[in-house]
C-alpha cells in the first residue's frame, strides 16, 4: 500500500488534472505512486526498518509526503517528456 494518494498528487499540481483522459491517466498515476512508495520501502527495508511503515505517525506522514513528491515528479515527467531542466538532456 502506498503512503500517498493521487489527491495527494493532485494537490501538489493544480493546474493540472488527472483523468481517466489525462497523460498519464489516473489510473497509471496511481500506479506510478504505489512504485514510488515500493522504491521507499525497499531503501528502509535495506536500512533495516520494517515496511510499510505504520508509525510513528509523524514518520508515515512524513513518507506520504516524500511519496508524493516523488510520484508528482514522475507524473509531471510523463506529462512534458521533451522538456529537460539543468543538467538534463532531452533524448
Amino acid at each position: 500500500m502506498a503512503y500517498a494518494v493521487i489527491g495527494d498528487v493532485n494537490a501538489l499540481m493544480p493546474k493540472f488534472s488527472l483523468s481517466d483522459t489525462s497523460t498519464p491517466t489516473s489510473t497509471q498515476a496511481t500506479t506510478i505512486i504505489t512504485d514510488v512508495s515500493a522504491e521507499i520501502d525497499t531503501v528502509l527495508a535495506s536500512a533495516g526498518t520494517d515496511v510499510p511503515v505504520a508509525s510513528p505517525a509523524w514518520f508515515v506522514t512524513w513518507l506520504a509526503l516524500l511519496n508524493a513528491y516523488g510520484a508528482t515528479a514522475a507524473i509531471l515527467k510523463a506529462m512534458f517528456p521533451q522538456s529537460e531542466g539543468g543538467g538534463e538532456a532531452s533524448v
